[in-house]
């Protein structure tokens, strides 16, 4: 099998699509493949007219039976617009290819509460993978290409606004992490644990429920529609356990959950679990650490 590694970025971000691509190979079952990763470089700023063109005629002389594209809205567009022109299928938010005797991808479906199996079609398979924060390892034998995009720019491009470049989140980068949830139920509990963070050497993290109450902001949300976390520790109290949520911390290291409910769900993807009242907890642990 000749499988295409897409990958549309350079520099950190570039290295950051190809582990999580990588991820996506380590998680599946491939049977005699062989590996391409073609690199989209070039100085005109980034549409996707000019990155198709570039991948279809580049396809049309070294054809692939599946080409993986990063996550993410660039991604989900290149793969489904490829898949059309190429009259071949489009697969996204996959999470891993399994080839027996009928190949499938796999993929969460109705709110990260199931997985979907899918019967792959029609090659070429254009793929977008799914959000991973952990790195897989990359294919040894792959060989790389470069791919030079034109520089021409479309006639309906009618101004260019640079954004300076953002760094990755800290929430992203930590080694510890504490993600709360509703159970916090104030704001001025919340600002209790911005205090005990610093004493437990952590970052905070928070479910929908808190962010969207305003308890803390936007970027520090966890979960399928926030930062997707692989911390050392992840200590997660208040929080229920939705799909999403839980989605969001699944590659971390070590996870201790804090609840008052016996049966909560988040319980089932703890390595450590304390029933007991959020902050009091928190705040042994932080005492505890200071010492």
């Amino acid at each position: 099998m000749k499988i295409a590694l897409i990958i549309t970025a350079r520099g950190e971000l570039g290295e950051r699509q190809l582990g999580e691509i990588s991820y996506f190979i380590n998680q599946s079952a491939l049977v005699d493949p062989e590996f391409e990763i073609w690199r989209l470089a070039g100085t005109a700023p980034w549409f996707a007219e000019n990155n198709l063109v570039a991948l279809e005629t580049h396809f049309l002389t070294a054809p692939q039976d599946l080409l993986l594209f990063p996550s993410g809205l660039r991604g989900t567009e290149l793969a489904t617009r490829l898949a059309s022109r190429l009259q071949g299928q489009a697969f996204c938010g996959a999470t891993k290819m399994v080839s027996t005797e009928q190949i499938t991808f796999s993929r969460p479906v109705y709110g990260n509460a199931m997985v979907g199996c899918f019967s792959a079609g029609e090659k070429p398979w254009c793929v977008g993978v799914s959000r991973s924060s952990r790195p897989g390892v990359f294919p040894a034998a792959a060989t790389q290409k470069t791919l030079q995009l034109s520089n021409d720019l479309p006639p309906w491009l009618l101004e260019i606004n640079r954004l300076e470049d953002i760094p990755h989140p800290a929430l992203q980068r930590a080694r510890c992490v504490l993600a709360v949830g509703q159970g916090v139920e104030t704001l001025q509990n919340m600002e209790r644990v911005k205090v005990l963070e610093k004493k437990l050497g952590a970052e905070t993290g928070a479910s929908r429920q808190v962010v969207m109450n305003a308890w803390c902001e936007m970027d520090r949300l966890i979960g399928m529609s926030g930062a997707m976390i692989s911390p050392d520790v992840c200590i997660v109290a208040g929080v229920s356990g939705a799909a999403a949520f839980s989605a969001g911390i699944r590659d971390s290291t070590l996870i201790v959950a804090i609840n008052n409910d016996e049966n909560a769900a988040i319980f089932s993807q703890a390595d450590v679990v304390i029933v007991d009242e959020m902050m009091p907890v928190l705040e042994a642990l932080a005492e505890y650490s200071t010492q």
